[in-house]
């Protein structure tokens, strides 16, 4: 049965192991190869889904934010009157 890795372990997999067995772990690495490498866009589309929950409810817990959102547009438009990406 293969060892299983375990949070008190010193070397994963082997509980009671210290850092002076780097062979044990090499062949439990070998056996167990890493995950591979995080999917970026995967991440990205989460934190697309995440952000407008975390906004509406940052907002239903301080109704504030939205008056602090409309004057930093107010400053906007005062600051670019010629530019229209403030309104848009």
């Amino acid at each position: 049965m293969e060892a299983e890795p375990s949070l008190g372990s010193d070397v994963v997999g082997f509980p009671g192991v210290g850092h002076n067995a780097p062979g044990l772990k090499l062949e439990w690495l070998e056996r167990h190869p890493a995950r591979p490498e995080v999917n970026r866009e995967v991440v990205n589309d989460c934190a697309k889904l995440m952000i407008p929950r975390l906004v509406a409810r940052r907002i239903s817990r301080d109704l504030g934010i939205l008056d602090s959102a409309k004057m930093a547009f107010m400053r906007l438009e005062a600051d670019y009157p010629e530019r229209t990406f403030v309104s848009e």
